[in-house]
């Protein structure tokens, strides 16, 4: 009979599990083929130790061949020697079941170390597991921060800095292996320390085992090796070709590959499969990974991927819906990977993808309703599909209630098949708009959903003045919000206020302050009734904000301030509320808020970069960068860290093809070594500066000539001595130098020979006794030309001749122009 056993509330602490007396591993806890609950413990500094070439997994629990449920509890600070660091899953007999279910917990600091000198591989640094043909293992609303795996023996593994498990032969097909699940998960900040020559990948996983993953974040993960790395995200590499995986909304960003020293090294790819794998791939956000490649997939994987939105497009083939724009994350600066409301990335994605369905939940566990966007995050989604109802019989276009009548409204959890949510234990609030002037909460009103609903009793007042009052309930659950239809006291009075009048916003510009005052003047009202409050609903285009403002009695309110909750631009509607309730939403104005305390997209500067040498108004090359929400108001570039020049967008270059902006130097840059960066600014003032600052040299002096002795007089058909000549530049260096030559008074072309290899002569066949003619000429790197003689066009050398001359030699047919 296996035993049965449930732990709730307790800290496991400091313990350890050695390789000894046939037991091994697991720090807190060794598990074997029982069925065991754990429910908001705690596992700390628990450790799985061994020996020199011992085998320790699972620095806190280890699990072999049991039924294991782990629901809300955190793991920190654990510890195995070789896989595992918090948690190992494994199998003695391959048909033993094996079910683990790891629901709403945290992981923090867990760690696999494989000690220098042991030839073992590091895997899993917070979860490891082995394949079989009974396996069942669901990962499940978690977070995992700061899990490492690190080894620095040469030939060995160092992989999966979360969740790892080697490739296993399955012993059957695999359509009949059940996916290991991992969906609604947080990865963020894990890590493959890897020395050199470890086979390294998968900072978050690394399986060869079927496996889908959904709805989850993997944010700023790095896998550190001197190598390129194919998959230092995640990798899957099974053992047996035909193992599935299955990505569906995830967003995957900031994550990197990195060299020992730290640098980045781009050499990689964060997704990768080979081995045989079966891989599909949609709806995924794949983004700012710096990596030269989005995929790497050996020739035997088949490949199915398309709606998904990738940062480089360059080299691979993609699917026909694939798009490649800036996700415009709500504050990613802050780890806010929800898109904002104008990221062209909603409703982008797809239901359903080569037999695949796109999750109904997005990583929150909200709803998506409709469309689905790309990535881990719905926007607009929901928690819960509320629904508000009363107990009023009648079932008309308009609901009126009669003076002293007390109706029950009651609010209703459901999910997304219509179904009541009865473990959704929400806190809940009442309220009436547009005030508890003539109808109140009772104060039996439910502040807890209890079996998915909870209900208030709504009193309406027993004044006769109260007649026509206009209200409907509002009721907030959890994050959500329902609203009742309008209710009417016994008859309908007509007539709404006006307008207010002149409505206006400070700040009214692009700003990187949250906060903003409206401002109106209050309308005469024909109607000589009262002004109650006013309605503000602030919106940007996805999420509305609604609020209102009671004004006190006997007066009226004219400004009213808000922060808005995250960058973007908000329309700001206002309109007023009469005494009885009437309000027209037809009456609003608006005013525009714009917010913007995001800094524009880090850039890295080209050319000129680093050492090298330019004419005095060079070009001027750097990444192209974005900004969201504003936009790029200036450029300003700087010299030595003084401005020199401020561009508008307008007044820029774009190189697409090489994904530059570029501009020509307005004024001369002086000669000599300068320095220069570039700062962005936005709309909103925030500013970014390049990643680099670069030193080059402006070079606008041509090669120094130094030939001091210069032919004088020469003999005819005689070889003339070497003629030497020194050419330097001390800037961009000397492209090239050459020796003109030609016969004296010819007035042909010359004759060119380089100088560059060493002293030259000029042939005797080429001295006559016309005498002869040359000068020099040369040419630095960036263009700069210099000339010897520099003071007339070439230098004349006089020849000697033996011959006598004579007029019949000279001119046979007489001197020309002579008798």
């Amino acid at each position: 009979m296996q035993i049965s056993m449930t732990f709730r509330n307790i800290h496991f602490t400091n313990g350890e599990g050695r390789d000894e007396d046939g037991f091994n591993g697991g720090g807190s806890m060794y598990l074997a083929k029982i069925t065991a609950k754990f429910v908001n413990c705690h596992f700390s500094n628990n450790q799985a130790t061994a020996g020199v070439g011992g085998w320790s997994p699972g620095g806190a629990i280890n699990i072999y061949s049991s039924t294991v449920k782990i629901i809300s509890c955190t793991f920190e600070d654990n510890f195995s020697q070789i896989r595992g660091g918090a948690i190992n899953i494994d199998w003695y007999d391959e048909n033993d079941e094996v079910d683990v279910e790891i629901i709403n917990s945290t992981f923090t600091r867990n760690d696999v170390q494989i000690n220098d000198g042991e030839q073992m591989s590091a895997l899993g640094g917070a979860i490891y597991f082995g394949g079989s043909r009974n396996l069942r293992l669901k990962i499940q609303d978690s977070i995992f921060s700061d899990n490492r795996v690190r080894n620095n023996n040469s030939g060995q593994g160092c992989a999966g800095g979360v969740i790892g498990s080697m490739g296993q032969d399955p012993q059957d097909d695999w359509s009949n292996i059940e996916p290991v699940i991992i969906d609604r998960n947080i990865f963020m900040d894990n890590g493959c320390d890897c020395g050199p020559g470890t086979w390294a990948g998968g900072s978050v996983i690394d399986v060869g085992w079927n496996i889908d993953i959904s709805n989850s974040l993997f944010a700023q993960n790095y896998t550190q090796s001197n190598d390129g790395i194919s998959g230092f995200v995640i990798r899957h590499s099974p053992q047996v070709a035909g193992a599935e995986m299955t990505m569906v909304n995830n967003t995957i960003v900031r994550n990197q590959l990195r060299n020992q020293n730290g640098s980045v090294n781009t050499d990689g790819s964060p997704i990768s499969a080979f081995g045989g794998s079966e891989v599909t791939i949609f709806n995924n956000i794949i983004w700012d990974n710096e990596s030269n490649q989005v995929f790497s997939f050996s020739g035997d994987v088949g490949i199915n991927e398309d709606y998904n939105n990738l940062e480089d497009l360059t080299g691979q083939q993609f699917g026909a819906n694939t798009l490649s724009e800036e996700p415009r994350f709500a504050d990613p600066d802050n780890d806010n990977y929800r898109l904002g409301a104008t990221s062209p990335l909603i409703d982008k994605g797809t239901q359903s993808f080569m037999g695949h369905n796109a999750p109904i939940k997005d990583v929150r566990g909200y709803y998506r309703i409709e469309t689905p966007d790309i990535g881990a995050y719905e926007a607009g989604a929901s928690k819960y599909i509320l629904t508000l109802v009363d107990d009023i019989e009648e079932n008309k276009d308009t609901t009126f209630v009669k003076l002293s009548q007390e109706l029950k409204v009651t609010i209703t959890t459901g999910d997304i098949d219509g179904n009541v949510v009865t473990d959704s234990d929400e806190p809940v609030s009442w309220d009436i708009f547009p005030n508890q002037k003539y109808a109140r909460v009772g104060t039996d009103a439910e502040t807890t959903t209890s079996n998915g609903t909870a209900s208030a009793t709504i009193i309406v007042t027993s004044q006769t003045k109260g007649k026509g009052f206009r209200f409907r309930v509002n009721v907030y659950v959890g994050e959500g919000f329902e609203k009742s239809d309008i209710y009417v006291i016994e008859e309908i009075v007509t007539g709404a206020p006006p307008p207010v009048v002149d409505l206006t916003i400070s700040p009214s510009t692009w700003t990187s302050q949250p906060d903003f005052t409206l401002n109106w003047g209050t309308p005469t009202w024909s109607a000589q009734r009262d002004l109650i409050g006013a309605v503000v609903e602030i919106t940007d285009g996805i999420n509305v904000i609604p609020d209102y403002m009671e004004f006190p009695p006997g007066d009226t309110l004219t400004n009213y301030s808000f922060t808005a909750p995250e960058a973007g631009q908000y329309d700001v509607r206002l309109w007023l509320t009469g005494e009885l309730g009437n309000e027209e939403r037809d009456s609003a104005r608006t005013v525009t808020a714009y917010f913007d305390n995001i800094q524009p997209s880090e850039f890295n500067i080209h050319w000129p970069n680093e050492g090298s040498w330019v004419s005095d108004k060079p070009q001027f090359r750097w990444e192209i960068s974005g900004d969201y929400p504003s936009g790029i108001k200036i450029y300003h570039l700087f010299l030595n860290e003084q401005h020199y020049a401020a561009f508008d967008p307008g007044q820029v270059n774009y190189d697409n093809p090489n994904d530059e902006v570029y501009i020509v130097a307005p004024t001369s840059i002086p000669d000599g070594y300068h320095s220069w960066h570039v700062e962005i600014w936005d709309l909103a003032d925030n500013i970014t500066w390049s990643n680099d600052t670069i030193n080059f040299g402006v070079d606008i002096t041509p090669p120094n000539i130094s030939h001091p002795n210069p032919l004088g007089t020469i003999d005819e058909g005689v070889t003339t001595p070497a003629i030497n000549v020194n050419i330097t530049d001390g800037a961009s260096g000397v492209k090239y130098a050459n020796l003109h030559y030609r016969r004296s008074g010819s007035g042909g072309g010359f004759v060119a020979v380089d100088l560059l290899s060493g002293p030259v002569n000029i042939p005797g066949s080429d001295i006559k006794s016309e005498g002869i003619e040359y000068y020099i000429e040369t040419e630095d790197n960036v263009g700069n030309r210099g000339f010897w003689p520099s003071d007339t066009t070439f230098h004349s050398v006089r020849v000697r001749s033996e011959d006598p001359i004579t007029t019949a030699q000279r001119w046979s047919s007489g001197i020309p122009g002579g008798t």
